[in-house]
């Protein structure tokens, strides 16, 4: 029962690593990619940028779904 409980407490700190990765990139996406690209450039880059932060969520929901099914 212990070692579930630390494999739970694990995964929920990961998962809620990779949200919040994901959170934090998602919202400063303008930020992360430079002014020096060209218009369409820096918006293909944004989006690429948005599009991996998106899989972040679904990670970081994933491993706290398993985090739950761990204490099951």
């Amino acid at each position: 029962m212990t070692e579930q409980v630390l494999h739970a407490v694990v995964l929920m700190l990961v998962g809620g690593g990779v949200w919040a990765l994901g959170y934090w990139g998602r919202s400063n996406a303008l930020v992360l990619v430079p002014d020096h690209y060209d218009v369409y450039e820096r918006e293909r880059k944004i989006r690429s940028l948005r599009r991996g932060a998106f899989a972040c969520y679904l990670a970081g929901v994933v491993l706290l779904g398993a985090a739950v099914l761990a204490l099951v």
